[in-house]
């Protein structure tokens, strides 16, 4: 037992009892009445901090404020984990009223929210009330990034007790949500509140009804026992559902939907801006019947379209065609017609001068064809198929058919209701233009009587006649046969080249090799009558030095030897060096030249037989022994 705002005194209580009760406990509480409930008493919110738990009752104001900075984007007070029935008010610098305020929630319950962007900077008065009973719940103010509301216009799905807040829409604009019920339900409200502006609201679904045909026929319903007495049964009470659309009642942005015994399925929701409006929330609630059996709805089967305009000039040729010949003349015409064949009704007139388009007296498949499938022909035959009884079919059904021409079906939309009518078709069939071509079978733009590649969309010409097109040939104006011919011999020519440049450059490198071998031979050779500077004793008959200079080799030609030297070239050669004459390149290589041992202190090496050897001068081929590094050097 819960009393609020009692007065001071002496309360008594008693516990009654229907059967037997033990040790049970009575437990009484107290809360006092709050002290900000003056608004020079308001408590002073700290941002993001919750602030309770709360309670209050009708009649009980409690006031709250929160400081606002400069540059805060959005400005969110929140009441929640209570229960009951609460109600937020706001103002700027003075304390609200139910009614003076700027911003106001009551939503149903105790989870109320206000929220808007770019407050005001300063002091936000709170007063938060209910014209019933609270408890438990939790205040809390908070400083938030920008809520920038976007809609692409598909519908949003809204849920039990779920607000979606800061809608906002320009005057004219439909905002489309919707619901599912998983069963019947007690009741269904949808309501929108708070923000600025004026809307409307309207719902599509359905409603539950009773079945009270039989309900007063008592004789119906009287079952006797076994005793021959007579008692009345209750007659069963059948239900179904039919289709309902409400709309709102209510001013401004506060509107509300009410509806009693929602049936199991889907509701649409439509929000209309009467004028400009935004930073509203809107919030559906239901309770779900615990009576009530869910109605079972057969699946709709959308129509299929069972026959194109292809089919419909097959099937009337197979009828008009008598002869089977392929081709219906101006009699087979006239019979089908006087016999009242039923296709009249999916080509636009049956004059068979107008389908006779070459005017030779004969319809061929290719003209009916091109009768059957032109713009409006076309569109009358897939409409009439997906229509129940006239009725308007959806641009995302009619959309989905595979067609020979090209259609616009939201320009054929006059009304923007999603939905085509047979009224649009009527006159989107006058003007629509045919973009279908029977005469020409691949779409190239080419007729087939032109087009020499009547099936292949990327060709149309052969020029050269080797059955490649144009487009694909190498050579459009030369055969492929000759094309390949002439490759070949390039080909094979180009190869033979490819062989002589490979020989040639292997001679070539066999030549260098012998001359980079006999300069090398010769370089040898002159490097080796170089001979170390080692003193020697002064010979009187000798001048101090000689000079030698290389004479010009004979028999060889200059361009078979690759010498980069001058053709004279002074060599020193040292006063020990005997006087020799280079006469002949032949008497250079075969004279001896004399050379001295090494000197004592140099070191050779160690042989397996322990004897010291050294070859001396270096690269000179004349080596030197002894048998230890006291004794002197002696040729070897």
């Amino acid at each position: 037992v819960t009393l609020y705002d009692v007065q001071p005194g002496i309360y008594y209580v008693a516990a009654y009892t229907y059967q037997n009760a033990k040790d049970f406990t009575i437990v009484s509480s107290l809360t006092y009445q709050p002290d900000n409930i003056e608004p020079e008493d308001a408590i002073e919110l700290t941002p993001g901090i919750e602030y309770g738990p709360l309670s209050g009752y009708d009649g009980l104001m409690q006031y709250f404020k929160i400081d606002v900075p400069v540059g805060t984007e959005r400005l969110e007070v929140d009441l929640s984990k209570g229960f009951g029935e609460a109600s937020l008010f706001m103002k700027i610098e003075q304390a609200p009223t139910s009614e003076d305020f700027t911003y106001l929630s009551s939503s149903p319950g105790a989870g109320d929210k206000i929220g808007f962007n770019d407050p005001v900077p300063g002091m936000w008065y709170i007063l938060l009330e209910t014209e019933q009973v609270f408890g438990s719940v939790m205040i809390t103010a908070s400083f938030e990034d920008r809520y920038v509301w976007s809609y692409d216009g598909t519908p949003i799905e809204m849920f039990n007790n779920e607000e979606i807040s800061g809608i906002e829409a320009p005057a004219g604009e439909e905002l489309f949500f919707f619901l599912d019920l998983e069963k019947p339900g007690d009741y269904l409200e949808i309501s929108t509140y708070g923000g600025s502006g004026e809307l409307s609201i309207s719902v599509e679904g359905k409603q539950i009804i009773f079945d009270f045909d039989d309900f007063f026929e008592f004789d119906d319903f009287m079952v006797v026992d076994s005793e021959g007495m007579g008692r009345q049964r209750p007659p069963s009470m059948d239900t179904s559902s039919e289709d309902i659309e409400v709309n709102s009642f209510g001013e401004g942005t506060y509107q509300s939907v009410f509806i009693d015994l929602p049936a199991n399925g889907r509701f649409d929701i439509v929000v209309e801006a009467v004028t400009d409006f935004s930073d509203v929330t809107i919030l559906a609630s239901w309770v779900y019947s615990d009576f009530l059996e869910p109605i079972t709805v057969d699946p709709v089967v959308e129509p299929t379209v069972e026959e194109s305009c292809r089919d419909v000039a097959n099937e009337i040729m197979k009828i008009m065609d008598k002869d089977s010949n392929g081709i219906i003349d101006s009699d087979e015409w006239l019979d089908a017609n006087s016999n009242e064949v039923e296709f009249e009704d999916d080509i636009e007139g049956d004059d068979f001068t107008s389908v006779d388009s070459n005017s030779d007296g004969e319809i061929e498949f290719t003209e009916l064809l091109q009768e059957t499938c032109s713009c409006g022909n076309e569109l009358w035959i897939v409409f009439d198929q997906l229509s129940s009884g006239d009725e308007p079919v959806s641009i995302e059904l009619l959309s989905s058919q595979i067609y020979e021409n090209e259609y616009n079906f939201l320009g054929m939309d006059s009304n923007s209701d999603q939905r085509i009518s047979n009224t649009e078709v009527e006159v989107i069939s006058l003007i629509c233009e045919t973009t279908f071509d029977a005469f020409d079978s691949d779409g190239d733009g080419v007729p087939d009587k032109d087009d020499e590649f009547p099936d292949d969309p990327d060709e149309s010409k052969d020029s050269d006649g080797d059955g490649v097109g144009d487009n694909a040939d190498i050579a459009p104006s030369v055969a492929n046969d000759l094309v390949y011919s002439i490759g070949a011999l390039v080909f094979v020519g180009l190869l033979a080249l490819l062989v002589v440049f490979a020989r040639g450059n292997k001679n070539n490198l066999n030549s260098n090799d012998w001359e980079n071998d006999k300069n090398f031979d010769i370089s040898e050779t002159m490097l080796s009558m170089q001979e170390p500077n080692v003193p020697q004793p002064v010979n009187p008959n000798n001048e101090s030095s000689s000079s030698i200079y290389q004479s010009t080799f004979e028999g060889i030609e200059q361009n078979q030897v690759n010498f980069q030297q001058p053709s004279s070239q002074e060599i020193s050669v040292s006063e020990t060096v005997n006087n020799i004459e280079t006469s002949s390149f032949e008497d250079l290589l075969n004279e001896e030249v004399n050379v001295n041992p090494p000197p004592k202190q140099i070191m050779g090496m160690i042989g397996i037989d322990g004897n010291e050897s050294i070859e001396y001068p270096i690269n000179s081929g004349v080596k030197w022994t002894r048998n230890n590094p006291s004794d002197e050097w002696t040729r070897f």
